[in-house]
């Protein structure tokens, strides 16, 4: 008799995980993923060379790649100038020109990436500062 109830105990065991559902797939929420923005360009900019070159790269926890906006600006340090920039982007490092530079002087580049409406990826930003410098010529 205490055979038959152990193996009634398990059958009903084994029925009850057989009938639970099955675990949900655990799928990120939208804005959930990491991302870091990594802005590079030259830190002297001659006045031969007005359009100051910057790259950026968006870097992820896994290996997909992010897709989204990148919102450039570009900003005199002594006030008169502001520039902005809005750059597609779709996971590899982007390069790109900026506006014409017409004082010289100190700017700060910063660039923000804005992920597309109900993506997984959080957006990010990252800034540097470049100089546009007088060449003297001899």
């Amino acid at each position: 008799m205490r055979t038959l109830s152990l193996l009634a105990a398990s059958v009903l065991v084994t029925a009850g995980l057989a009938a639970t559902a099955p675990a949900a797939v655990a799928e990120p929420y939208p804005g959930t993923v990491f991302t870091a923005c990594d802005i590079g360009g030259r830190a002297n900019v001659p006045d031969a060379k007005p359009r100051p070159r910057s790259t950026v790269h968006v870097k992820t926890a896994g290996t997909a790649s992010p897709a989204g906006t990148l919102k450039v600006t570009y900003l005199r340090m002594k006030g008169g100038y502001k520039s902005k920039q809005s750059v597609a982007y779709s996971g590899r490092s982007k390069g790109f020109a900026g506006p014409r530079l017409a004082k010289r002087g100190r700017y700060k580049v910063s660039v923000r990436f804005v992920p597309r409406a109900g993506s997984v990826w959080k957006p990010c930003s990252d800034q540097y500062f470049l100089t546009r410098v007088k060449v003297v010529r001899r």
